[in-house]
């Protein structure tokens, strides 16, 4: 298990791992509730004649809407967003973090992971942080991109967090 997520009504626990998996747990019940197989998909790629297989597929990032609606979860240059009441994938943002994705993977074999996703507390934006060094804002409804900090640190993002106070986008 790489991720972990709790609802927000403390109802439910989704954990996030290496093999490419999602699992929901119901607090109140101690039970797995469901799978979410291949919640992200490997990649591969071509260097050289020979065949590079990426960890591309693990869920490295997990978070929950206020509401307890939806799971966001961030894997190698790529997000997924599930319906937690229909278990169902509603929306996919591929490689969302690829500014030097390519670059990563042929040359140093460090991929770009969303190492951190997080939903403002109103629900409306969806922040993300990656090794790219970067920090991107998508507007959840309309699922585009509204800002995208590069090169905001010399290193990789590993967490985004919210402050108590309400967060405020202009």
């Amino acid at each position: 298990m790489i991720a972990l997520a709790v609802t927000p009504d403390n109802k439910f626990i989704v954990s996030g791992s290496a093999d490419h998996s999602m699992k929901l747990f119901d607090l109140q019940t101690k039970e797995q509730v469901h799978h979410f197989q291949d919640a992200h998909d490997s990649k591969f790629f071509e260097r050289n004649q020979g065949l590079i297989s990426c960890c591309l597929d693990w869920v490295v990032s997990l978070t929950i809407t206020h509401d307890s609606r939806l799971i966001i979860s961030g894997c190698y240059s790529s997000m997924k967003i599930h319906d937690l009441q229909t278990k169902q994938q509603v929306h996919f943002f591929e490689d969302v973090h690829s500014g030097n994705f390519l670059r990563f993977v042929l040359i140093s074999h460090n991929v770009g992971a969303v190492n951190s996703v997080l939903v403002t507390s109103d629900n409306k934006l969806l922040i993300s942080g990656c090794d790219d060094q970067s920090i991107k804002i998508h507007d959840l409804e309309t699922k585009q991109q509204v800002h995208h900090f590069k090169d905001v640190h010399q290193g990789k993002i590993n967490k985004i967090s919210r402050s108590l106070r309400m967060f405020r986008w202009a």
